[in-house]
């Protein structure tokens, strides 16, 4: 019996302490910030800024979406998705926020879904942006292979399956002699990335991986997600002299 009470209790105990590193609360004079589990395109988790209204409350993301979509140039298609999203929900909309205001029992409720809202206006907004400037760079990166190493040799958009099993698509693959090189294009945000990074450490586990190459639009831009690349392989500048696209396939 006390074993099992010792259990139940660490159980509780590790319990609370997940619960309390997934949501966290910071109070400020302006009102309380509650940080969700929920995440931004770029990695960031959701936030809802808490304040007073009257006897009830006003839950808001604080305008978290809008820099979300303002970091991709694309703001200004943030009042139609609000409106598609947030009104369907019965959030209001402002310029740049969306809100909603609550009760005490309704603001568990209202805080989830004004972070949901403004977590998936945001997604969908830079994921359609993403996917344009993608097909642009894998576009110029299949031309720019092709000037290099020869159509004969490169396969364009192919699928190559990892250490998993799990077959994974990537731009090109190019083969020479006995080495194979594979190079993905990834644009400037962390979905992008974190893809990329995961189909090149799977791939890397293979008994003789090929060399992985990663081609971004701007190293620069990419701030601390050059780094999740980094690791996972090659990383070139799309505009990169031929140097180096020759010196990574050497590698």
């Amino acid at each position: 019996m006390a074993d099992q009470e010792h259990l139940s209790y660490t159980i509780e105990s590790a319990i609370s302490d997940a619960l309390g590193q997934l949501l966290t609360v910071r109070h400020a004079p302006m009102g309380s910030y509650v940080h969700l589990p929920i995440f931004y395109p770029s990695g960031a988790g959701a936030t809802v800024l808490v304040t007073r209204d009257g006897t009830d409350f006003r839950i808001s993301d604080a305008g978290f979406a809008y820099r979300e979509v303002e970091m991709v140039g694309a703001e200004r298609a943030f009042p139609c998705r609000a409106r598609a999203i947030a009104g369907d929900l019965g959030l209001d909309i402002s310029s740049r926020a969306i809100s909603a205001r609550a009760t005490r029992r309704q603001l568990a409720a209202t805080m989830a879904d004004v972070a949901a809202a403004s977590t998936r206006i945001a997604t969908e907004i830079v994921s359609r942006v993403s996917g344009m400037v993608e097909i642009e760079l894998v576009e110029h990166l299949q031309d720019r292979l092709a000037e290099l190493f020869g159509k004969p040799n490169i396969d364009f958009n192919p699928t190559i399956p990892g250490a998993s099993a799990r077959p994974w698509d990537v731009s090109a693959i190019v083969r020479l002699e006995d080495r194979r090189v594979v190079f993905d294009a990834v644009s400037n945000h962390a979905l992008s990335v974190y893809s990329t990074a995961t189909k090149f450490h799977d791939i890397s586990l293979l008994g003789k991986p090929p060399i992985t190459v990663s081609v971004v639009h701007s190293v620069q831009q990419m701030g601390n997600l050059y780094n999740l690349l980094a690791q996972a392989g090659h990383v070139l500048q799309e505009d990169a002299p031929n140097t180096a696209f020759k010196l990574a396939i050497a590698a």
